[in-house]
């Protein structure tokens, strides 16, 4: 035997229009946060990684000058070369990959394309 609804049952049997929308808005409110969190994430990792190659590359420049006797009028880092290990990886700017270049005036290894290092 067949059982016949009434019009209450069947409206209570699956979401509104209203209901699904306002899900959606929610999902993207959400994906939006979190895309900019990440981007702001990638971005402060990014400068993390230049300041320790900067740190990493100034103990170099320490070692050169303590065998040298002075720092260097160069600059650029090649003459580092042999007192850093991973020289390509370490040399350049990770957020836009620009050599890191090296104030023989105030002896500083700076990234010349970013703030961060003031």
């Amino acid at each position: 035997m067949k059982k016949f609804r009434t019009t209450a049952q069947a409206q209570e049997d699956g979401f509104t229009l209203a209901e699904l929308m306002v899900v959606v808005l929610i999902i993207g409110i959400l994906a939006l946060t979190a895309i900019a969190s990440y981007r702001s994430i990638t971005a402060r990792a990014a400068e993390a990684a230049c300041l320790a190659n900067q740190r990493t590359l100034y103990s170099a420049l320490n070692v050169y000058s303590a065998e040298m006797g002075e720092f260097p009028t160069a600059t650029n880092l090649d003459f580092l070369q042999g007192y850093a290990n991973t020289w390509d990886f370490i040399s350049v700017c990770p957020l836009d990959k620009s050599p890191l270049t090296f104030d023989s005036v105030h002896g500083l290894i700076t990234c010349p394309n970013h703030p961060f290092n003031n």
